[in-house]
């Protein structure tokens, strides 16, 4: 729709289904191949777009156009034959979301103890166990607190209970009866896009600027730089106080379950996705730079910038990146490379 002959809005809504995809199954080892490809399930996207664009501004020698846009993708799986599958972070079933994030999950509170391990079993030795600094439940063992591995020389002793194997000082994961490391939702990476584009045109000089937002998703960060690089922000111990100080088996075990839920971070971020001026010269510029008696009828000096600057909430190098989950190692916020910042010079010229 049109108002006053200024405004124009348009909203859109799209429904997609999508049946029989090609995606690859897993085989028992017997087969010989570890996947085939095959076509199953139905996934059900939906939508949902607005723009918004006004002329601020309308006059000979000066005018502004502004305008917003925003969309929200939706995507969830109605139908899928024979057994779920974890791929990548997805978690492929009937019944959720193609957003969602699947991974490991560590203890952190002594109910999760509780039911996860030992059920009543361990409950005399609760006291044992206390959350530290990063919130994760840990055994300490009896009167000692979690402040004391250097002071007390308790890093690398353990214990065990009713048969399970507890590091001091170090966390431990959520396990499936039986002792198998279990896949819970640990995030979610549903979000909403928003941007603002900015046209401003003052005589010859043209201005042109477009920020991004992205609100509400959740990214896995940093998973390589934990489990084989070691150059995870974590793991830095500079400037820390010696009972908060971790030896770096602590942050090898928690990379131990790739995808887990210490790497999940908000991916909200802003961006000037483009900046950019163009200066067009008039024919009384072009006589006096002597231009026009080689033959040139017009000429345009323009310099664009690209992906100038990002405000993020993660400790990752680009969120935006981090948000695709088709595969892995895109999931990884550290791991995949960052769009590319660009600076470009354009001179347009017409003999």
């Amino acid at each position: 729709m049109i108002l006053a002959n200024r405004v124009g809005i348009e909203l859109t809504y799209a429904r997609s289904r999508t049946t029989e995809q090609l995606v690859p199954i897993f085989l028992p080892n017997f087969a010989g191949f570890s996947t085939q490809w095959a076509n199953q399930g139905t996934v059900v996207g939906t939508t949902l777009e607005a723009q918004i664009e006004a002329r601020m501004i309308a006059m000979p020698d000066l005018s502004w156009t502004t305008m917003f846009v925003f969309d929200r993708p939706r995507a969830k799986i109605t139908e899928w034959p024979g057994v779920c599958q974890n791929v990548a972070w997805r978690w492929r079933c009937e019944g959720h979301s193609l957003f969602e994030i699947w991974g490991g999950q560590w203890i952190r509170h002594p109910e999760q103890l509780l039911e996860f391990h030992q059920g009543g079993e361990i409950a005399p030795y609760l006291d044992q166990f206390e959350r530290n600094d990063d919130g994760f439940l840990v055994w300490v063992g009896e009167g000692n607190s979690y402040t004391e591995g250097e002071s007390k020389d308790l890093w690398g002793t353990s214990t065990t209970f009713n048969g399970v194997p507890y590091n001091w000082g170090m966390p431990f994961e959520r396990l499936l009866p039986g002792g198998a490391g279990s896949r819970d939702q640990i995030g979610n990476s549903n979000y909403m896009n928003f941007g603002w584009v900015n046209t401003v045109q003052i005589g010859a000089l043209s201005l042109h600027a477009h920020l991004h937002a992205s609100v509400g998703g959740e990214i896995v960060t940093e998973q390589f730089g934990l489990e084989r690089f070691n150059t995870h922000t974590a793991m830095d111990q500079a400037g820390k106080p010696d009972e908060l100080k971790k030896p770096i088996q602590y942050y090898h075990t928690l990379a131990s379950n790739r995808g887990n839920s210490f790497n999940v971070q908000p991916a909200d971020f802003l961006k000037l996705r483009t900046i950019s001026a163009n200066y067009r010269l008039t024919q009384e510029n072009l006589r006096r730079l002597l231009l026009s008696q080689v033959g040139l009828e017009s000429m345009t000096i323009g310099l664009i910038g690209q992906n100038m600057f990002t405000l993020k909430r993660c400790d990752c190098t680009d969120p935006e990146q981090g948000l695709n989950l088709n595969t892995r190692s895109a999931s990884v916020g550290s791991g995949a490379y960052p769009l590319s910042r660009t600076i470009t010079m354009e001179i347009d010229v017409t003999f």
